[in-house]
């Protein structure tokens, strides 16, 4: 049973972290894309961010390393934010466990315990929100280049393909 739980999870984190990535159109080589409240725009579509960095990467080579650069911080981010709900759960069950005990001296060394957990968590969570603001702040300089790029070429010059 308690393998099942930890499975279903896994499964539910993987798709959640999948899902969040493939919200929003395909990427239009060509067009200029712009940034509406956070998100990635062509058109007044929501551009899915996966199609925008591998697109980026694979046709305008100035942009790789900004989009390397904000792949790398957001895996760092989902990671910490990852290890902070871990935490954060551990401490909530070492709690649980220690209320659940009648003996005051056993108790006193779980709430320590989850008194640590909690403080773990707290600064994942904190980690994780730096790394989510320049993982798209970089995304944002990538896009910026590539809007540059289409600006200063000429139709037809100034990408891959479709």
């Amino acid at each position: 049973m308690k393998r099942t739980c930890v499975f279903c999870v896994l499964v539910a984190s993987c798709v959640c972290v999948f899902v969040h990535g493939q919200v929003g159109v395909g990427f239009t080589d060509g067009v200029k894309v712009d940034i509406i409240d956070g998100k990635f725009v062509q058109q007044g579509n929501p551009v899915a961010l996966d199609a925008l960095k591998i697109n980026l990467q694979l046709n305008y080579p100035q942009c790789t390393p900004l989009v390397s650069q904000s792949n790398a911080r957001r895996t760092g981010g989902w990671v910490a934010q990852g290890a902070g709900w871990l935490f954060l759960v551990g401490g909530v069950s070492t709690l649980i466990t220690g209320w659940a005990l009648e003996n005051p001296y056993a108790a006193q060394y779980l709430y320590t315990a989850s008194t640590i957990n909690f403080l773990v968590a707290g600064t994942c969570f904190l980690v994780s929100i730096p790394l989510h603001r320049s993982s798209f702040a970089y995304l944002s300089q990538a896009v910026g280049l590539y809007n540059q790029t289409l600006s200063s070429s000429t139709p037809g010059e100034a990408g891959g393909s479709q």
